[in-house]
């Protein structure tokens, strides 16, 4: 027995197996006969305007249909299809479901540029706001206010009013969607329009809500039309004023509903969210007080415990526009330091786009916090795939979270960086960010300056020269601090060592500027170097030999106004005399035109030691002797961005203010009490409607409620393939229904079927005349 309950089970299995891969091959040969036959509408070569025309007035249904789909697929490819509005604008009237689905995806589409047009089909869209099918519904609202024609705007209004009243959800929510349209059409209905918002946020469907939310912040914040008034004839500061005191009015309206909005963020959809967020952010600031160092009550509470969920939703959006409402709202300590972990979720797991969204998000968060990212800082480390816009984010969040106990692992990584030769752009903003790294902390100057050293002789060009220049900036940044162990004439005179040994070009010439420039710190050993150069002037490149003349003519000119004992001034005239006469006779234009501007200058007499003050001597006393002070070139500041800025706004993103944008604003100085919002909104669900859209009456109260006994009898017992066979044979049939006392016939059981037929392509004046063979399917 055992043996035979094995083989049993493993025909059993076999059977299952055999059957579900018949299954799986009739499922993909369908799939793949729709995809071929969808992907013939989208092929360009094919499309003739005049067939889809001609198939567009056609008698026949499928031929129509075909036309359809060919037009909107043409105008998802971008064809300009609309000049068969006139021929698409008839099939509105269809009675085809399928087809006046169509029809209305092109009205919306191209109805605003043909309004004389979309007007023919007026009669048409309204009788569909009345059709049983809520997807008719729906579009004709969509296409009715698409018709941007201000004498229609009473008859799209009654609609809307119409529409917030409906049973579906979907007419609801597009009710709100259309708003948008209608208040661009006509900005004196913008009262009307916010008091049916006001009840679409009491709607009992969370979609509705949803839609609602993101209506209303576009509308009664962003697109207010006192606001475009506002401002016309009043200065800047009053404007602001006037704008602000207009948003407060507005989010006064969402006292009653503020709480319930709180408790629906986290089942809103994700662009809810956001506005939602932006929202509650703004309101918040609005009417409570910036909190203390005690734990955050009341409805400040709900508030922060609202949006602390959003930290993990998995929209990446929302949880960037989440942290920076909690950083602007100064949620406490405990929640703040959660925030570097998402933040890092996102830029770990998002795509590349928006990686750099969550990395500037990171950049006020740094400036003004930084010990909350320190622990996640090799998250912020520069990949080799990184876009250029990435990694000049992520240099400058390295250089806010650096500090004494991460230095040596902030140094190892630069010289990583440094090994990249090819990126000339990547190489000088990582040389800029480690200066101004070693500038912030001390401790670093000295190995920065070895290590910089070490670079001058490297064979990428543009790395010797951005590492002189570097060596620039720590060196005037050294002297003016007076700190450090290496001293400038140390540096000077290991650059003079070096300068045999360097092959480059550009290293070369930046370290002869730096001599020049800091010629007082080795002043008896500049000479000698100078001679050096002379010796091998024709051998150097012209970028090499200008910055000699200009070294000779500073060295000389430094040797005017200085006396220096262990310097003979004759041989150092001599030697400056003939690199300026080997450059005035040099091949390259450019060597001789600056040797003889040299030689012109050293041969005027107003530059002696006697004529000192003239302006001509003072303009080379500064040039040749003044090292200008230039400090390193830091970053922006971000510190204020997130207050300056509302997180759902493009301008955060650029940090520039469009002229749209409505700044955040402060907390307020007395908070507002929460009583205020205590009172309850009802909310409002439109009453069902049946099959044929007639509201459903609920039956009599009754006494009692006959039990109706279940038609499940015992469940057999499958132990054999016969016993299993047995149990998914075809029922019997069932023995005809005695009649009734009197004859009279015993009324079939089943089920009251409420809501609506989304499909159904029969109108609500045919439905009423259905026949009793329509009703079958319910029968028990």
């Amino acid at each position: 027995k055992p043996v035979a309950g094995l083989c049993g089970c493993a025909t059993v299995a076999m059977t299952s197996n055999a059957m579900l891969d018949k299954v799986s091959a009739g499922v993909s040969g369908m799939m793949a006969a729709v995809s071929s036959s969808e992907v013939s509408y989208f092929d360009e070569d094919r499309f003739s305007e005049n067939e889809v025309r001609k198939h567009l007035n056609s008698n026949l249904l499928e031929e129509k249909l075909d036309a359809m789909k060919r037009v909107l697929a043409a105008m998802s490819s971008g064809r300009d299809v609309g000049r068969l509005f006139s021929d698409v604008v008839k099939l509105v009237a269809t009675q085809s479901l399928e087809l006046k689905k169509l029809a209305y995806i092109y009205l919306v589409q191209y109805a605003e540029n043909n309004r004389n047009l979309a007007l023919m089909a007026i009669n048409t869209v309204q009788r569909d706001l009345s059709d049983r099918s809520q997807l008719v519904r729906a579009s004709a609202l969509r296409a009715l206010s698409s018709i941007q024609v201000l004498e229609i705007i009473q008859i799209v209004m009654t609609a809307l009013r119409k529409a917030v009243s409906d049973s579906s959800p979907y007419v609801r929510k597009t009710a709100a969607a259309v708003m948008p349209k209608v208040f661009h059409l006509d900005t004196d209905q913008f009262d009307t329009l916010r008091e049916i918002l006001l009840r679409l946020l009491g709607d009992a469907d969370v979609t509705v809500v949803s839609e609602a939310v993101v209506v209303f912040h576009e509308i009664c914040i962003a697109r207010a039309p006192a606001l475009l008034k506002v401002g016309a004839d009043l200065p800047g500061a009053e404007a602001q004023v006037a704008e602000g005191r207009f948003i407060s009015q507005q989010l006064a309206v969402l006292h009653p509903h503020f709480r319930r909005l709180c408790g629906h963020l986290t089942l809103l959809e994700s662009a809810a969210q956001l506005a939602g967020i932006a929202l509650v952010t703004r309101y918040t600031r609005c009417f409570c007080a910036a909190p203390s160092d005690a734990p955050p009550t009341g409805d400040f509470e709900l508030v922060l415990k609202s949006l602390e969920p959003l930290l993990r939703a998995p929209s990446h959006a929302v949880v960037l526009s989440a942290t920076a409402a909690l950083v602007q709202l100064q949620a406490p300590m405990e929640m703040q330091k959660k925030l570097g972990g998402h933040l890092v979720r996102v830029i770990s797991s998002a795509s590349p786009e928006i990686s750099l969204l969550a990395l500037r998000q990171c950049l006020p968060l740094a400036a003004r916090r930084p010990d909350l990212l320190r622990s996640y800082l090799p998250a912020f480390w520069i990949r080799s795939d990184d876009s250029h816009p990435t990694q000049e984010v992520k240099l400058e969040l390295i250089e806010m979270l650096a500090d004494e106990r991460n230095s040596t692992a902030v140094m190892r990584e630069f010289q990583v960086y440094f090994r990249w030769h090819r990126r000339q752009d990547f190489i000088h903003s990582c040389m800029k960010r480690m200066s101004n790294i070693a500038l912030k902390i001390p401790a670093l100057v000295d190995p920065c300056l070895r290590g910089l050293l070490q670079m001058l002789d490297s064979k990428c060009a543009h790395l010797a020269a951005e590492a002189v220049v570097a060596i620039r900036t720590l060196l005037q940044h050294h002297a003016q601090a007076g700190t450090g162990t290496i001293q400038l004439g140390s540096v000077i005179a290991h650059l003079t060592e070096q300068l045999a040994e360097l092959q480059a070009p550009t290293a070369r010439a930046s370290v002869l500027w730096i001599i020049g420039h800091y010629q007082d710190d080795i002043k008896d050993r500049v000479p000698d170097v100078l001679r050096q150069l002379a010796k091998s002037f024709a051998q150097e490149k012209d970028s090499v030999k200008v910055q000699i003349l200009a070294l000779a003519l500073k060295v000389w000119w430094y040797h005017q106004i200085h006396t220096v004992e262990q310097v003979d001034v004759k041989r150092l005239n001599a030697i400056v005399d003939f690199i300026l006469k080997s450059g005035s006779n040099d091949v390259s234009w450019d060597v001789r035109d600056v040797a003889r501007f040299c030689s012109s200058l050293k041969a005027s007499e107003r530059l002696s030691k006697a004529q000192p003050d003239l302006p001509l001597a003072q303009m080379m006393k500064k040039i040749v002797t003044a090292a200008t002070t230039q400090g390193g070139g830091g970053g922006r500041d971000h510190a204020g961005s997130l207050f300056r800025f509302s997180p759902d706004s493009m301008a955060y993103q650029v940090n520039v203010a469009f002229q749209t944008y409505r700044p955040l604003p402060d907390f307020a100085l007395e908070a507002l009490p929460d009583s205020v919002r205590d009172i309850q909104v009802q909310t409002t669900k439109p009453a069902e409607r049946s099959l044929e859209s007639a509201p459903v009456v609920p039956p009599a109260a009754t006494s009692a409620v006959p039990s109706v006994p279940s038609n499940i009898q015992a469940m057999p017992k499958v132990e054999t393939l016969e016993d299993l066979d047995l149990f998914y044979a075809d029922p019997p049939k069932p023995a005809q229904e005695p009649a009734g006392p009197a004859g009279v016939a015993v009324p079939a059981r089943g089920i009251a079927v409420s809501g609506e037929d989304e499909e159904s392509e029969v109108s609500e004046s045919d439905s009423k005349s259905e026949s009793k063979e329509d009703w079958k399917f319910c029968e028990g």
